[in-house]
């Protein structure tokens, strides 16, 4: 087998042939694409960068990967030989000193690497955000790199009276997708380049219904976006919105009823979930549920989208996850702590995994599918499985997905972070003035809202939401009386060690009881539950997620 040499010119545009070294040599060159005035999102200037990492995939072997120190100012990194062939998949990481990934790009579709000439491609190496919509801003939040390591800033989207929605990143890692709705009724479309933040899009929805729900094809051609309060669908064909004079006939829509989740099979094929957002009641009297699926095949050249199918779902779904290699859905029933799986064509979906297998998992809400894996985030309270359980837990459990569905999980049950009350700023407190007093609360509820999974794997990302509840203490004269609260909080976990690594609090704030979803009158309080002396992360404002969207992730 012949060998390559390989290259990696780390100057954006810069891109030189190598001469080979002998007439059987390759050579494959990689251009990355970095911004280049913006320091902040610049990677390569990132001051805990060590060393990159090459990740080939080939027909011929699996994966092939190759580390290099690097050097700020070093034009040049030499990974050695590699065979020639074809490639379906290039990938570049770059680590950090202790080991975390700073960054990621990916090369998707095939390329050819000859002994004859150099083989150029291009990467676009970007930090592996998680954006959170649901605020007046759009957080950019590393998965590995803590505010105290790395700072970046909110993506200021729109007025400050705009809410954004939604929010979906393209899967080549390069566009970045954002709804926003304002006091007024106007709902915007806007859009971003991931590398340097910059605005390429702003454009007037034709609809004035909230955007709940955004997500694009495998292949970035095609943006489905929904709405949970218009009870529709609709799907825009990405090069020709940009490119085309009529934007607002790029939009086709299907009335959908209570779309919550959709997701796309392949580039022609798509499904929506018709239900309702799991809440602490919603078992009372389930909702009935649907999926509604598509097909997109004459959807870019004639502008069609067809309703191939309308299936019932048996029993109440919370959430729906595609996996596009299996072609198949997987959804999650809460109320009957069953999981099933449905296929395009099959008349109703089948149960794959019941309470045996999710034990403890007695309500599953959120599931996500990726290359390797089923993720199933379930609803816990304190002594949901046994007297033990003082308190309720983050409860993750993960199923091989290859080469068929394993019934037997890998349970990670963890600790979730109790609350800091800070009695001194409760008004219904009668403790002395000038006195603090900071009571550690334990979560009674934790109900995971969202689920993502960031580049390369190495971190689940689930939003939470805790409630808390103390009874009312008697501390010598001082009385402190009973508190309810709720938190909204992204939650990263290592995948690989089983553990909650950081906790990044968006709001916390007071209320009536479980059932209470209502912020106070006059917005969230930053100053209800403390920071705890730096031990929680908090966001610089306060809001409540409603999507993830992840570069290079799966949300």
């Amino acid at each position: 087998m012949f060998q390559g040499r390989f290259r990696l010119p780390i100057l954006v545009l810069s891109l030189v042939a190598l001469a080979a070294a002998c007439s059987h040599d390759g050579a494959l060159e990689i251009e990355l694409d970095v911004e280049t005035e913006e320091t902040a999102l610049n990677p390569l200037r990132n001051p805990a960068l060590s060393s990159f990492t090459l990740t080939l995939t080939s027909t011929s072997f699996a994966r092939r990967q190759n580390t290099q120190s690097y050097l700020s100012g070093l034009h040049r990194l030499g990974f050695g030989d590699i065979p020639t062939g074809v490639y379906q998949n290039a990938a570049v990481s770059a680590i950090s000193f202790s080991g975390a990934l700073i960054a990621h790009g990916e090369h998707r579709g095939s390329f050819r690497v000859e002994a004859s000439e150099p083989t150029r491609i291009q990467i676009p190496l970007r930090f592996p955000f998680v954006y959170a919509s649901g605020g007046t801003e759009l957080p950019a939040i590393h998965p590995e790199l803590d505010s105290g390591s790395a700072s970046f800033s909110n993506l200021m989207v729109g007025v400050p009276a705009d809410i954004t929605s939604a929010s979906a990143v393209s899967p080549d890692g390069k566009r970045l997708v954002v709804f926003t709705v304002n006091p007024s009724g106007a709902v915007r479309l806007w859009m971003y380049l991931t590398g340097n933040h910059q605005r390429i899009v702003e454009f007037q929805m034709p609809r004035p219904d909230r955007v709940s729900t955004a997500a694009f094809s495998p292949d970035g051609q095609v943006l489905m976006l929904a709405s949970l309060d218009g009870e529709w669908a609709a799907f825009l064909d990405v090069p020709g919105f940009l490119e085309g004079a009529n934007r607002a006939g790029s939009f086709i829509y299907q009335e959908v009823p209570r779309p919550v989740a959709g997701g796309f099979l392949s580039g022609d094929s798509a499904v929506v979930l018709s239900s309702s957002p799991y809440r602490h009641t919603t078992c009372d009297q389930p909702p009935s549920s649907q999926l509604t699926w598509y097909m997109l095949t004459r959807f870019r050249t004639h502008g069609i989208v067809e309703e191939v199918a309308t299936t019932a779902v048996g029993s109440y779904t919370a959430g729906l996850a595609v996996d596009a290699a299996g072609d198949r859905v997987f959804l999650a029933h809460p109320c009957s702590s069953e999981i099933s799986s449905m296929r395009p064509g099959q008349a109703a979906p089948a149960v794959v995994l019941g309470l045996l297998n999710l034990s403890p998992c007695l309500r599953p809400v959120k599931l996500l599918a990726d290359e390797s894996a089923l993720t199933v985030a379930c609803v816990t309270a304190a002594d949901t499985v046994s007297p033990q359980w003082s308190a309720a837990k983050l409860l993750i459990q993960r199923f091989g997905l290859y080469p068929q569905l394993s019934p037997s999980a890998r349970t990670m049950v963890m600790d979730y972070p109790s609350e800091p009350i800070d009695y001194s700023k409760v008004v219904a407190s009668t403790i002395p003035p000038g006195t603090g007093v900071l009571l550690l609360q334990a979560p009674e509820r934790v109900l995971p809202t969202g689920l993502g999974l960031s580049a390369q794997g190495n971190r689940l990302v689930v939003v939470v939401e805790a409630y808390y509840k103390t009874p009312e203490i008697v501390i010598g004269g001082a009385r402190l009386l009973e508190t309810r609260s709720k938190s909204h909080s992204l939650v990263f976990v290592d995948t690989r060690l089983s553990r909650l690594d950081r906790r990044v609090r968006t709001a916390c704030f007071p209320v009536d009881d479980h059932l209470d979803d209502t912020p106070p009158e006059g917005g969230i309080s930053a100053s209800y539950c403390t920071d705890n002396m730096g031990a929680i992360e908090t966001t610089s404002f306060a809001f409540i997620p409603s999507q993830l969207s992840i570069v290079y992730g799966s949300p």
